[in-house]
């Protein structure tokens, strides 16, 4: 069998990018909503979470992150080291640590992590993760074909088995974090015209205004966190529709942004 990595773009690359966008105040993975923001009665949702002291934010992250990657461990070096290597295993314990030859760390102590599935054409939804931690940067990714790899410095390598792809949305991961009901001030990008809107995300759907995202079909479903600072929620349907919402520390929401086909429509902030 060809080696997947011929065929995919290598994993630490993918982390690298994946990390980069994240990073930038204005690099999101958004695209849209359709009109000015209204507000019309909701559906409510708990307005706090006696649930968040408990959810475990590294949760998914190291669940999708564990395995012992030891089959066509290849060096990511750039040129190739002239000198053959024994690389690998990459080994990823439940509990986040990592060992890659003379490479350990701790996932836990990432100070930058995201993790995100990307729905294709077929239905699958494939699931990638990337955190960055001490000087490096480690990323997993799932391919179409069952394969599984995860890279980290110049070593990558593949799980030995296939595995399934994930079907739970990352919003289904995240509820406890993400669930809430807010009022915010919404700015209509085209018609200047600002207003006041219901913000709701509760029972797998995000309400705000007039429009609503169904966080079950997603084609790209993605969370970002920088531990004890910030995180950023975003979506796109398949209908090119989307949005990014920006939390703080706690998960408490501050700014929403909705877009269609890569323009802003729509910026919405939380009512002091």
């Amino acid at each position: 069998m060809p080696k997947p990595r011929r065929r995919h773009a290598p994993v630490i690359c993918l982390a690298v990018l994946m990390l980069l966008t994240a990073c930038g105040d204005k690099a999101r993975q958004v695209a849209a909503a359709d009109d000015a923001v209204a507000a019309p009665a909701l559906p409510t949702a708990p307005a706090s979470k006696p649930e968040e002291a408990r959810l475990d934010v590294w949760a998914p992250i190291l669940a999708a992150a564990a395995g012992n990657y030891a089959t066509q461990c290849e060096s990511m070096q750039i040129p190739p080291d002239p000198v053959p290597k024994k690389l690998g295993p990459l080994i990823v314990t439940a509990d986040g640590m990592m060992r890659a030859g003379s490479i350990t760390a701790d996932l836990r102590r990432g100070t930058v992590a995201s993790i995100g599935l990307s729905r294709e054409v077929s239905g699958e939804s494939l699931l990638s993760v990337t955190v960055y931690v001490d000087k490096y940067i480690f990323g997993v990714h799932e391919f179409q074909d069952g394969v599984k790899r995860a890279g980290v410095a110049e070593i990558e390598c593949r799980l030995a088995t296939k595995v399934r792809p994930g079907t739970r949305s990352i919003y289904a991961q995240y509820a406890g974090l993400l669930d809430a009901k807010n009022r915010m001030t919404c700015r209509n990008r085209k018609t200047r015209k600002s207003e006041q809107a219901d913000y709701v995300i509760a029972n797998g759907a995000l309400t705000i205004g007039a429009q609503s995202y169904d966080l079950s079909t997603l084609e790209h479903d993605y969370l970002m966190m920088m531990p004890g600072k910030s995180f950023s929620y975003s979506g796109t349907t398949p209908d090119d529709r989307g949005f990014a919402i920006e939390l703080d520390a706690h998960g408490k929401v501050t700014h929403v942004e909705l877009r269609k086909r890569g323009s802003k429509l729509v910026e919405c902030d939380l009512i002091p």
